[in-house]
């Protein structure tokens, strides 16, 4: 079992507390299998069309909002457990809110499909955003425990692109990226 921190680094303007809308939020990785998994629960179970292992993510922990004081730097947003999967990319895309630092006005209309959101906030008169995003996966040293309020759908909650390279997967990559075509390896 390993404990994958999503890590998030943003320059918010004028918002703080930047989150998925809500616990059915679709998160989503682009992976690859590395073995055969367990038979236990989890958000998402995929199997490989080549060598039918299976694997599996689990949110373990999370989703944190990423907040004003962690703009600029890199803050954990999420902790997942991988099973056979190592996670190569993570794509924010839609589905995501924001409050305003002046107004606490919500802007729960987020779209990051372009990697950057700008808006205005009426209420404090001034231009509101979040840019410059990078993430990173990092082996998580916090001792986790399971996320109790978990969604009793099972498959919901994760990526898209499942099972994409599937069986090629070493197991040992730390993927960094900075959106589209990342997943870089460090």
């Amino acid at each position: 079992m390993v404990m994958i921190e999503v890590r998030l680094k943003a320059e918010l303007e004028n918002v703080t507390d930047f989150q998925p809308v809500g616990v059915e939020h679709t998160w989503n990785f682009r992976d690859k299998m590395v073995m055969s998994g367990g038979r236990d629960t989890a958000n998402m179970v995929i199997k490989c069309h080549f060598c039918r292992r299976e694997g599996s993510l689990d949110i373990a922990e999370g989703p944190f909002p990423y907040t004003a004081d962690d703009s600029g730097t890199m803050a954990t947003i999420l902790i997942v457990d991988c099973r056979g999967v190592d996670l190569k990319e993570f794509e924010p895309r839609s589905g995501w809110k924001a409050t305003g630092t002046e107004s606490k006005t919500l802007f729960d209309d987020v779209d990051l499909d372009e990697m950057e959101w700008f808006d205005y906030d009426a209420k404090a008169a001034m231009p509101v955003s979040v840019k410059d995003i990078k993430y990173e996966f990092a082996v998580s040293k916090r001792e986790v425990k399971k996320n109790k309020n978990k969604s009793s759908d099972e498959g919901k909650g994760a990526g898209k692109d499942e099972g994409k390279d599937a069986g090629k997967g070493t197991g040992k990559d730390v993927g960094k990226g900075t959106g589209k075509g990342a997943g870089k390896r460090a």
